[in-house]
This record gives C-alpha cells, structure tokens and sequence, in this order.
C-alpha cells in the first residue's frame, strides 16, 4: 500500500519524500504562538494570547498527518531501519506530543496568557526545532561541502543531485563505515563490492543499482542519462 502512494506521486513527477513539506505546518503555527504568547504576556493583550492558543490547537492538529507521513517515509525509504536519528525522532515525538496538549490546556484554562503558558510554547517549538535538526542530520549528514561541490563537472552535479533524492538516507559519501548502506567514499578505488563481491566496474555497479541485493530499492525507472549522471558522481566521491 505504501509503495503504491509513492509510485502515484513519482509517476506525477514528485520524488522527494512526503514528510517535509508539512513538518512546516506545526513548525510555523508553533512559532506564531511563542510570538503572540510573547506579546500576550509583555503588553497585557489578551486577544493575542487568544490567537497564541489557536495556533496550538492547529499545531496538536496539524502534528498527527505530519507524523504519518514521517512514518511512511521511514518505512519506504529507510525501510523501517532504526537509526540513532530515527530514535531521536521517535523520543522527542512523543515528548512534543504530550507537551502540545499541556501547551493547548494551559492556553486553554488561562484567561491571561502566563508565563508558565509562554514556557510551554518555548518547550514546543524547541522539541519541533529539535526533531527538524535530527531530520536534516539524517538526510544530509556526510554530505559533500559547497566548495567542493562547485568543482564538479555538470553531469556529476546532475549526479549528485540525484543521489540527494535518492540514495543519501543510506549511504555516506565521506566515509567508508555502513549507515544502512555501506559508506561510498572511493568506490571506484576499491577492488570489489561490498554487497556482492565483485569486481567494482561500471557495469557491475550499474546492475547492483538496477538490480540491487539485499534491503536496497531498485531503480529501473533511472535513465541512462541519469544513471550515466549518478556513476560520475560515485567516480568524484
């Protein structure tokens, strides 16, 4: 069922993951209340510490399809591999969670926005916060530097790019050590392949992509342009 949602949206031209996009919908209600809160609190305004506690209400709202689609993610592209990033996650999750309806009580049962309410919408915006740098850590740790990305060729940036969307959630690029893929550094340089034991060519690498083992996806619907792309990128790293 999953795999068929994405191959609805790939085939509408949409590759990236769905979780993201909406993690922007608790995220920017979160910070309209702390900024209402705050003036709710320092200039007596009740009528903003009204609309602090409707951005709360909206962001406990808005929290649950965000997380669905974050499961989903993990489920398809990381195939459910519980990652220290993953762990995190699922921690403060749970921790936002039960501090958004504490946050949506106190807005709630206070007439004047208090500074314990105010505490409260710090705590949430910092645990929302928190889970946005772990899923960036998860995404894009070990990525390439922009310096060095610059000195690549355009087909291995088209490469590189294409490795983003499709391949950096397993893989490192600055490291041989396995993430839930093993790390890439110097595939070219290496004798055999880590997954099969062959020989490390173009060929065999362009049929572990095509016709992966183990836990790895396949990628039929790659081109041969962009798998052309993808093996100049693999080359530079």
């Amino acid at each position: 069922m999953i795999e068929v949602l994405y191959e609805f949206f790939n085939r509408l031209g949409y590759t990236h993951p769905l979780h993201p996009p909406l993690t922007h919908l608790p995220l920017g209600l979160l910070m309209g209340a702390l900024i209402f809160g705050a003036v709710a609190v320092l200039r007596r305004h009740s009528d903003m510490g009204v609309t602090a506690h409707h951005c709360t209400v909206l962001a406990l709202i808005g929290f649950f399809p965000t997380v669905l689609l974050g499961y989903l993610d993990w489920q398809h592209h990381y195939k459910g591999a519980m990652l220290f990033e993953i762990r995190i996650k699922l921690i403060l999750a749970a921790v936002l969670f039960v501090a958004l309806i504490l946050a949506v009580f106190l807005g709630r049962r206070d007439r004047d926005t208090s500074r314990l309410t105010l505490v409260s919408y710090v705590l949430c915006l910092a645990l929302a916060g928190g889970m946005g740098y772990f899923g960036g850590e998860l995404v894009f740790k070990g990525g390439r530097s922009l310096a060095t990305s610059a000195s690549l060729s355009d087909l291995a940036k088209e490469g590189e790019h294409l490795f983003m969307q499709n391949c950096a959630a397993c893989h490192l690029t600055d490291s041989t050590e396995a993430r839930l893929g093993p790390g890439l550094k110097g595939l070219f340089q290496r004798n055999t392949l880590v997954s099969t034991g062959q020989p490390v060519t173009e060929e065999a690498v362009r049929r572990q992509i095509r016709e992966p083992t183990k836990l790895m996806p396949p990628f039929p619907s790659l081109t041969a342009e962009q798998m052309d792309a993808l093996l100049a990128y693999l080359k530079s790293i």
